[in-house]
């Protein structure tokens, strides 16, 4: 923005000055006001998201629990297995 030279304006012309910079301050705080609900908006989208991912974590930690179980129980029914085979 130029600077104006407010010597040679009349008090008319200085207050109308005065009114558009108010304007213009009024656009500025309307446009800060939506960006600052914008973030928080997305701030709150941030923190679902971080709860859908440790709903994941959870039935991944699960599933690798069932899996381990799996293998396990795997690993015992073929020693049963070859136990009986062997023993007849």
């Amino acid at each position: 923005m130029k600077p104006v030279d407010l010597v040679n304006l009349t008090a008319s012309q200085i207050d109308n000055l005065k009114v558009e910079k108010e304007k213009e301050l009024r656009i500025a705080e309307d446009n800060l006001h939506k960006v600052a609900l914008e973030k928080l908006e997305l701030g709150k989208q941030i923190i679902l998201l971080e709860g859908q991912s440790k709903d994941l974590q959870i039935a991944i930690s699960k599933a690798r629990h069932i899996t381990k179980i799996l293998e396990s129980d795997i690993r015992i029914l073929t020693s049963e297995f070859w136990r009986a085979k062997d023993s007849r």
